[in-house]
């Protein structure tokens, strides 16, 4: 596990390392750890969700290790192997994206990896995840785009 210091001089690949680790300790495991990111060793504490926590660390962290935390968090979702990683961690990012305000990491990302990619012809439900993310922030064009996607999978 990392500290608060430690983590504020991660790169990009180490985030990822850790959001990958943590990720899969939450919902590979047989026992799902009560804090698979350590969270308590940084010092977030009374949190309800590990999103909670997430974005609790996201806030406290440096501006270069924000952009750092936001390009693994981009990686991820590019890279992320349908058949290798939990639906439920996929689900996460997305909501994580919108927790932290990464606009860039929507725009780039949720059409053409959930939208139009594996990720949302498994798993649908990501496609309405992405759009009501892009709600929020006013992005109506891409939210169009992706809730076209899903009106032929209404007709089933």
């Amino acid at each position: 596990m990392a500290t608060l210091l430690e983590l504020n001089g991660y790169q990009a690949d180490d985030f990822k390392s850790w959001l990958d680790r943590g990720l899969r300790r939450q919902y590979y495991l047989s026992v799902r750890l009560r804090d698979p990111f350590g969270f308590r060793e940084i010092g977030i504490w009374g949190y309800e969700s590990n999103l909670d926590a997430l974005k609790t660390l996201f806030d406290r962290l440096s501006t270069e290790a924000r952009q750092a935390f936001c390009e693994a968090v981009r990686q991820m979702i590019l890279t992320a192997a349908v058949d290798d990683f939990p639906p439920d961690a996929m689900d996460d990012l997305i909501y994580l994206v919108a927790k932290i305000k990464a606009k860039q990491i929507a725009l780039e990302t949720f059409v053409s990896v959930i939208g139009e990619g594996v990720w949302g012809k498994r798993f649908p439900y990501m496609i309405y995840d992405c759009a009501a993310a892009m709600a929020t922030w006013g992005l109506n064009n891409e939210r169009e785009k992706l809730e076209a996607m899903l009106r032929p999978a209404k007709q089933f």
